[in-house]
């Protein structure tokens, strides 16, 4: 944030016009509108204004407190990194330096987040030989989890605790619980919102961030797909596409599984067919060893890129299409 934009967002806090501000300082409407604008900057003498008017330091008025705690914040991640790297299989560390980041910023929606992570992801150490305990870190990291959704207003915050919540409370069999946090991204229809922030071009980071959540939620309808329509899905795929097509998003065989299964829904067996194509074409294309654009990611599982396509095509949604010249051809393409 700049020093304009801080002044802007502090006066208007302060429910202060330009007009009165340029009062108290001495100065005229017109400065107050450049500096809220950036095309000048206060001298020594009005910031020290500035900060009696606002109550604050001018460090908080020069973006300096910002600057320190996204330092810190680093540094704290920096630890986590180490921490994660020396085998420690229980996460002790790593969970007691998420903490002691969170007590030294309380309230921090993403460190919040960060903790919440770590707790769900060492339970499962705990989970065959202190049963308790696994029980006891879900359920600190569900509380962290309902707390963001409850008080966050950053969507990309938002959209992963939700993400988060819904996986937490399936995974402990309270999938009633679980469905209300699949319509944050229902429609999926918000995106652009999520996207576009408050100002600025996104990131690529950002737009794939975001289109991966969006699938994994649409992929979670599948599981309670009762409540959606063939049509509404289809509609969430069509959104999805528009997605695809705006990002350039290629190369990946996860996103035209849900395509095709969408399009199955409906009996489309052209497009149907077209998706599958792509996700095997892609599938293989990873798992080439002879291609290293892709070999960047290694793979814990013993299932490989075409294995989870052959899964996909397994389903008896596809039945339809089974029997089909261009089903066969699909699964030559996946044929190790």
């Amino acid at each position: 944030m700049t020093i304009g934009e801080t002044i802007r967002k502090m006066r208007r806090a302060h429910d202060i016009t330009q007009e009165d501000l340029a009062e108290l300082l001495h100065i005229t409407p017109q400065a107050v509108s450049r500096w809220e604008t950036d095309a000048t900057t206060p001298d020594v003498g009005s910031l020290m204004g500035l900060a009696r008017i606002f109550d604050c330091t001018t460090d908080e008025l020069l973006g300096m407190n910002a600057v320190k705690k996204e330092d810190r914040i680093k540094e704290y991640k920096e630890l986590v990194h180490e921490a994660s790297l020396s085998g420690e299989p229980n996460g002790e560390k790593v969970i007691a330096i998420c903490r002691d980041a969170l007590q030294e910023f309380p309230g921090d929606f993403e460190l919040m987040r960060q903790l919440s992570f770590q707790l769900y992801y060492f339970s499962n150490y705990y989970e065959e030989i202190d049963p308790e305990k696994h029980q006891s870190m879900m359920n600190e990291s569900i509380t962290l989890l309902e707390y963001i959704t409850a008080h966050c207003t950053d969507s990309m915050i938002l959209a992963d605790s939700c993400r988060q919540l819904h996986g937490h409370l399936s995974l402990m069999g309270r999938t009633e619980e679980a469905k209300k946090y699949l319509s944050y991204f229902s429609g999926i229809g918000n995106s652009r919102e999520v996207i576009e922030f408050e100002v600025g071009e996104p990131s690529e980071y950002q737009l794939i961030f975001q289109l991966v959540y969006n699938l994994q939620f649409y992929n979670a309808l599948r599981m309670h797909d009762r409540k959606k329509t063939p049509e509404q899905q289809v509609e969430i795929a069509h959104q999805l596409e528009g997605l695809y097509s705006a990002f350039g998003m290629k190369g990946r065989y996860w996103l035209y599984t849900p395509l095709a299964w969408a399009y199955a829904g409906i009996g489309d067996a052209e497009k149907t067919l077209l998706n599958l194509r792509i996700a095997a074409v892609t599938a293989a294309e990873r798992d080439n060893p002879e291609d290293s654009q892709y070999q960047t990611v290694i793979r814990n599982s013993p299932k490989d890129n075409r294995d989870e396509v052959a899964e996909e095509l397994s389903d008896s949604r596809y039945d339809f299409v089974r029997d089909t010249p261009e089903f066969a051809e699909i699964l030559g393409i996946i044929t190790k």
